[in-house]
C-alpha cells in the first residue's frame, strides 16, 4: 500500500468506517427494538420457529398442487385476523380464479392493480407503496421465477441475486416476504430436501427458512394400471429455520374447504412438538 492511501485511510471518517463491537453495541442500544413479530395461528409451527418476525425471507415450496397457495391463503387468513396487513403478487393463476380460492369470505388483503414481471425493482416499489398507504408488513410473492428472465445463461445467479436482494429489502424495510418456490421433478412420496428446490441452489441457501409442502400419496391399482390417489393428509416439512436452529420437523395438516389446518391428533406428543386439534389451528371457519 503506497504511503498516500495509508494516511487518508488512517483519517478516514466516513459513515461506513470500520468500528468496534463495543461501538456497534452503543448504536444498537439508541435504535428503536424491532416491534414485528407475526404469528402464524397454527400451533404447531408457531411453538417450532416462535412465528415470523420482521427482516425474514421465508421459501415455501413443494411438488406442483401440493399446497403452496393453500398455506399461503390459509396464512394471510389467520394474519388478517390479527389485523395484520398482507400484500400479495399472484402470478400463477388469474385474478379471479385467485380471489374464489378463498372461501366462505374474502379477507382483507392488498395486490396490485396490474402485474409487471422480470422486474425486482418494480416489486421493491409496490411494497413500498403497500407499506406507506396500507402498512402492509406481510408479502407473498407466488411465485419467484417470474422474477427474472429464465431464459438466460445465467438464470441460477440472476435468481440468486434476486434472492439476496429481496432478503436486504426485508430487512431494510422490517417486512416478511413469503415466496414461493417450484421444485424438480419428483416421485409421488419421495422426500423432500433442499435440493428439491427448482432451478438454483442459492435459493434456501439465502433464505432465512425452507418450508416444503407434501400431500400424501398412496399409489392404487385398478384395472390393471397403477395410479397415485392423494388423502386429505398434508406435511409441512420445516428444512431448516436460520433464527431457531430448527431442522428436519414436520407438522401434519388437513386439507379441508380450501384451507390447511393442524390435523387433531388429541394432543400427542410428535417428536417434542404438541400438535394442537384443528380448532387450535385455522380460527375462522
Amino acid at each position: 500500500m503506497d504511503i498516500e492511501k495509508e494516511l487518508e485511510l488512517s483519517s478516514y471518517d466516513g459513515e461506513d468506517k470500520v468500528i468496534s463491537s463495543h461501538e456497534v453495541e452503543e448504536k444498537i442500544k439508541t435504535q428503536p427494538k424491532a416491534t414485528y413479530h407475526f404469528d402464524s395461528k397454527i400451533p404447531g409451527l408457531d411453538k417450532l420457529i416462535n412465528g415470523f418476525e420482521a427482516g425474514e425471507l421465508i421459501i415455501i415450496s413443494g411438488p406442483t398442487k401440493n399446497g403452496k397457495t393453500a398455506f399461503s391463503q390459509s396464512l394471510t387468513v389467520n394474519f388478517e385476523r390479527q389485523g395484520i396487513k398482507c400484500l400479495w403478487f399472484e402470478f400463477e393463476v388469474p385474478e379471479r380464479q385467485f380471489i374464489a380460492q378463498f372461501k366462505k369470505e374474502l379477507p382483507l388483503f392488498y395486490l396490485p392493480k396490474i402485474l409487471k414481471d422480470k422486474d425486482v425493482n418494480w416489486i421493491k416499489n409496490r411494497i413500498l407503496e403497500g407499506i406507506i398507504k396500507y402498512n402492509t408488513r406481510i408479502v407473498f410473492i407466488d411465485h419467484l421465477h417470474y422474477l427474472i428472465d429464465m431464459y438466460t445463461k445465467n438464470a441460477s445467479m440472476d435468481i440468486g441475486r434476486a434472492i439476496r436482494d429481496l432478503k436486504r429489502f426485508a430487512v431494510e424495510n422490517d417486512v416478511v416476504i413469503f415466496t414461493m418456490a417450484h421444485t424438480t421433478k419428483i416421485k409421488p412420496g419421495m422426500a423432500l430436501t433442499e435440493d428439491s428446490v427448482r432451478d438454483s441452489s442459492f435459493i434456501p441457501q439465502e433464505a432465512d427458512s425452507t418450508i416444503m409442502i407434501q400431500r400424501e400419496s398412496k399409489i392404487r391399482i385398478k384395472g390393471g394400471q397403477q395410479y397415485i390417489e392423494y388423502t386429505g393428509n398434508t406435511f409441512l416439512h420445516i428444512l431448516n429455520h436460520r433464527r431457531t436452529g430448527v431442522m428436519g420437523k414436520k407438522i401434519n395438516l388437513l386439507f379441508k374447504d380450501g384451507y390447511l389446518y393442524e390435523k387433531d391428533i388429541s394432543g400427542r406428543e410428535d417428536d417434542g412438538i404438541e400438535i394442537g386439534t384443528e380448532n387450535q389451528g385455522l380460527d375462522f371457519l
